[in-house]
């Protein structure tokens, strides 16, 4: 953080802003993580009992504030498991909804990108291939589906005795009844799709996860999606190929 003059404008370029409040008081920023359609993610420091997190900053646009809170965030907040990021508060604040969370520094996509020769160690690659089915196998052991699984949405840090992987992002994840549900299909990235959600099914099950991992482990092994394409009839025509 510089500690130099210089004018409110220079300022406001330096140093990123949450929204004005009790908020502002709470929580330092540092950082911005990153943004996308559904909000910003910032790097903060708690003022008041310390320690670092990820804060996801989600525009609420009119939308049902207690549906919001209980679509993505709800069954964090239930869920305790070695290999599932940690949610620590959520809040609203004027016309946002506030997500404090534990922070790792890597998704996978970042961590493949700056250390893909980790994964070239088999003991690195069965432990991360064992932790992720550990957190996929706690959701559906609890009925619900996590529905996006891919690289951006795999958390990692890394201690001495190797890798730790956390699955993070419920916002698309969803209850899941034995026998099927009236499911929406267009929903993750397209290239880690299932093909029974990118033909249109709505009574897909705990499957379409499944078919996730596999993609994020070939993710790894060939640092890309393994069956990239702009439209579903170019992905579907890899998976068939």
């Amino acid at each position: 953080m510089s500690t130099g003059s210089g004018s409110a404008s220079e300022e406001t370029t330096k140093k990123p802003r949450l929204n004005q409040g009790d908020i502002k008081d709470r929580y330092n920023v540092t950082e911005v993580l990153g943004s996308g359609a559904y909000g910003s993610v910032y790097l903060v420091t708690d003022t008041l009992n310390g320690g670092t997190f990820a804060m996801k900053q989600i525009p609420l646009d009119g939308k049902d504030i207690q549906g919001c809170h209980t679509r993505e965030f709800s069954p964090l907040q239930e869920i305790d498991h070695p290999n599932i990021v940690k949610l620590k508060r959520v809040f609203v604040e004027q016309q946002y909804i506030y997500v404090v969370m534990e922070y790792l520094r890597w998704d996978l996509k970042t961590f493949v990108e700056e250390h893909a020769n980790m994964f070239e160690v088999p003991m690195t690659l069965k432990s991360f291939t064992k932790q992720l089915l550990s957190a996929v196998h706690f959701c559906h052991m609890n009925e619900f589906i996590h529905r996006d699984l891919k690289p951006e949405n795999i958390l990692i840090k890394m201690q001495e005795e190797g890798i730790i992987v956390k699955l993070a992002d419920f916002g698309q994840s969803r209850g899941w009844i034995h026998g099927g549900a009236n499911l929406t299909p267009e929903i993750n990235m397209l290239s880690y799709r299932a093909p029974e959600m990118i033909l249109g099914s709505r009574t897909y099950t705990s499957a379409v996860d499944m078919w996730g991992v596999g993609c994020v482990l070939a993710f790894i092994l060939q640092l890309d999606a393994p069956f990239p394409g702009e439209t579903s009839y170019a992905v579907l025509d890899g998976i068939f190929r």
